[in-house]
């Protein structure tokens, strides 16, 4: 039966029911759902050999092909290479006319055990990644930030994809660091937005020499003072993030659970959204 672990669920891939692979193409399941199917029907051409000589040979050339094509779809190499090196003898050796004898079957059905209990011992060698329930929309979405946060900071695709990938797989903390990452950049924006130049990659100097330049902004107008405001509260806002998130991401002592990384994801999505629809 399928195992479990902790943070990352694995499956044997020899050992998984074949009614729940085919539930998805996700990493080679249904080249797999395909390959169980055909090697039980593959382990069945003896008995239908008992029966018809010669609609056993056919079945057997039939099948051999077709565990040849789903080893290589499920990137059996092993396995493929000795299913093709099987079907050269047959053909090399019967035909329709001249199909294997009952002792020739006996000798086939003890060959076919073989090729597939190779096939089974390549299989336990690979691991099947499971994904269930939200963690495929995590796995899946690149539009986590909807579609103009990233379309207002260039360069942050990369991180708000591997933010939902982290959460799909368990990895909080790490989701955590690409979400830090999202904000960092619309920290950046800001910073140029007031008149700061420096680059310095501490967001406390980063966040003084901004609150520096907002205190000299004007407010004379509506315009200005709205402004004013915009720049004083994200300024807060992103300071509260410094505190509560970046610095502790930083430091090996800090982890984060996957509620906590959600909770996270769907504090700094709000906080993007504001900085895109306002800059």
């Amino acid at each position: 039966m399928p195992w479990r672990e902790n943070l990352v669920r694995l499956v044997r891939v020899d050992s998984y029911d074949r009614r729940k692979v085919l539930r998805s193409d996700e990493v080679k399941l249904v080249p797999l759902a395909k390959l169980f199917v055909a090697a039980q029907a593959f382990l069945l051409c003896p008995e239908t050999a008992r029966r018809d000589p010669v609609e056993g040979h056919a079945s057997l050339l039939d099948f051999t092909r077709q565990m040849i094509t789903s080893c290589e779809e499920a990137g059996l190499v092993v396995s493929r290479a000795s299913f093709s090196k099987y079907l050269k003898g047959l053909e090399d050796n019967y035909s329709i006319q001249n199909h294997p004898s009952p002792l020739e079957w006996h000798n086939i059905a003890q060959a076919l055990g073989a090729l597939v209990s190779t096939m089974h011992t390549e299989l336990d060698m690979q691991r099947i990644l499971l994904l269930e329930g939200t963690d495929v929309e995590f796995y899946e979405n690149c539009e986590l930030f909807g579609d103009e946060v990233p379309a207002k900071f260039k360069g942050i695709s990369y991180d708000i994809v591997e933010a939902g990938k982290c959460l799909a797989l368990d990895r909080s903390t790490a989701a955590v660091f690409h979400l830090m990452r999202i904000t960092e950049a619309g920290l950046m924006r800001i910073a140029r937005r007031v008149g700061v130049k420096d680059r310095s990659p501490s967001w406390n100097d980063v966040l003084n020499a901004v609150n520096t330049k907002v205190k000299t902004l004007p407010r004379r107008t509506n315009a200005e003072r709205r402004k004013h405001e915009f720049f004083a509260t994200i300024s807060t806002h992103m300071n509260a993030v410094r505190i509560a998130w970046r610095n502790n991401v930083m430091h090996m002592e800090q982890t984060y659970t996957k509620d906590e990384a959600i909770n996270i994801l769907n504090a700094t999505r709000g906080l993007m959204k504001y900085v895109a629809e306002n800059l």
